[in-house]
């Protein structure tokens, strides 16, 4: 595996794991979530934040 995926992954398991209240026993939910979420970031070529798609929005209400 890459490792930047991984870790991105692996961050972003983390993170939905605090936001749902930090309960145990939903690791590997969480887990193939942050897969399915890499892999459509990934497919759409977005960053993670979405950066280029508010630029291409603000470009578009200045026009």
């Amino acid at each position: 595996m890459n490792e930047k995926r991984d870790i991105w992954i692996s961050a972003r398991a983390y993170a939905l794991w605090e936001e749902n209240g930090r309960i145990n026993g939903h690791d590997n939910e969480h887990w193939l979530q942050a897969v399915r979420e890499y892999e459509l970031m990934m497919q759409t070529r977005a960053s993670p934040d979405g950066s280029e798609i508010l630029a291409i929005r603000k470009h578009e209400e200045t026009t």
